[in-house]
């Protein structure tokens, strides 16, 4: 059972301390040693974890700098039970290193990368429904986001490893939202999370979905890519409603859709009959993204 209780702060000469509780100090036969001590850990969240400085407590989070043999710590780390490990640089990750990491957790069914940036990797090791919602709807429309950078670089295997990725995501979104809609409960302890706003993260993810299996067939002609970029930009800005829980900003975005869904039917009576295929598909994509702006939730 866990103990709350609400303890003063005693100010003596600069200093503040508090009193520890008595169960606390029994548990450890803290009273009867001549020389009582505690260690005092100062976790990431701000908060303090107090145990006997002879108990050595081992981290659920670690953050590593990145160097060459990095990959091998982090499973090493993974193995050894650490829940949470953020990579770091200052500089943009090398491709070899992160094609590594991705090669390496691929062999752990229990790790899954939850932040993929130039400068920062996430994993978590502890299961799938210790994940917020919107932190995989955020996975998933990143995913996307770096799918559109994958066809524009022409990055073949970058682009299959994220639709690897972006499948397994969202078969766990969905499994979540299933046991919520049956027990109304969210894993997680998602207070804002209701049935409505489940099933329209439901309809959310499989238009991101969607939008994955229509990039997948795409092929880009020079003809296209102006108007490629100008969806990749405007499926951003979308994320970025997203994130920001901006309602007013999905809202103008679902308008401004109508002008780019009209330039690729203009642009459709310009294009051979060999990039028309191609279009269709972009076209497609653009009417998903305008049923997405619906479903942006502040």
């Amino acid at each position: 059972m866990v103990e709350k209780e609400i303890r003063k702060l005693q100010n003596i000469s600069r200093s503040f301390l508090v009193t520890l509780p008595v169960s606390f100090l029994d548990k450890y036969g803290l009273r009867e040693k001549e020389d009582p001590q505690v260690r005092v850990i100062s976790n990431e969240d701000g908060s303090l974890t107090i145990v006997p400085a002879e108990v050595q407590v081992e981290s659920n989070e670690v953050t590593l700098e990145v160097y060459r043999e990095i990959a091998r710590e982090v499973v090493e780390k993974t193995l050894s039970g650490v829940e949470r490990i953020n990579i770091v640089s200052n500089n943009p990750i090398e491709g070899t290193i992160r094609d590594e990491l991705y090669t390496y957790i691929e062999g752990l069914p229990q790790v899954e990368i939850i932040e993929d940036t130039p400068h920062k990797m996430v994993f978590h090791n502890f299961g799938f429904e210790k994940i917020p919602t919107r932190k995989i709807l955020h996975r998933l429309l990143s995913l996307i986001s770096d799918m559109f950078r994958n066809i524009r670089e022409s990055n073949k295997k970058n682009f299959e490893r994220n639709l690897s990725e972006l499948k397994k995501f969202y078969m766990i979104l969905v499994g979540h939202l299933r046991k919520f809609h049956k027990s109304g409960v969210s894993d997680y302890q998602e207070d804002d999370l209701t049935q409505t706003k489940a099933s329209d993260y439901r309809l959310f993810a499989y238009q991101i979905k969607e939008i994955a299996y229509h990039l997948k067939e795409l092929q880009i002609t020079v003809l296209l890519e102006n108007y490629f970029a100008s969806i990749e930009e405007y499926f951003n800005k979308i994320f970025d409603a997203f994130l920001k829980k901006d309602e007013v900003l999905a809202h103008k975005l679902w308008f401004e859709n109508k002008e780019l869904e009209k330039g690729g039917r203009k642009l459709m009576e310009k294009v051979g009959n060999e990039a028309k295929y191609n279009l269709k598909l972009l076209l497609l994509i653009v009417k998903t993204c305008r049923s997405m702006t619906a479903l942006v939730h502040s």
